[in-house]
């Protein structure tokens, strides 16, 4: 039996492409921090879109525990007087994995890049108002 043609087709990245509007604000902001790069060098296709709102959402959202926890602290204490972990130090680990895997989805660790052969850039000095002192 003859296998019927499927209708493919050839995906351009659209660099500037909108994030969707229930993103929170936050993600979206991640989202114009990483959309046009993703496009640009062909990580993110349009299967991928909705794994991208994950990690858009995911990384707002470790942002936002990260401040939370430096505000909590790592230790609490409960009802009872006990000393404990802080359900803000939770959230943060949970979404540092949940971050981790979304990265690694899209190559933007320097581990999968090295993988990819992305090139690995060495992190630019920032310039330092203190240099000159």
């Amino acid at each position: 039996m003859a296998q019927r043609k499927k209708d493919v087709k050839e995906f351009t990245p659209s660099a500037g492409g909108p994030p969707p509007a229930h993103l929170l604000p936050e993600a979206v902001a991640i989202w114009r921090e990483y959309h046009d790069m993703l496009c640009a060098d062909g990580r993110l296709r349009p299967d991928d879109l909705g794994s991208f709102e994950i990690f858009c959402e995911t990384f707002a959202q470790w942002r936002a525990a990260v401040v939370d926890l430096k505000v909590a602290g790592r230790i609490c204490v409960s009802a009872t007087g006990a000393r404990k972990t802080s359900p803000e130090l939770a959230a943060v680990n949970a979404l540092s994995r949940d971050l981790d895997r979304s990265l690694a989805h899209f190559m933007l660790n320097p581990r999968t890049r090295s993988q990819a052969g992305i090139p690995v850039s060495a992190p630019q000095k920032e310039e330092d108002a203190f240099d000159g002192i």
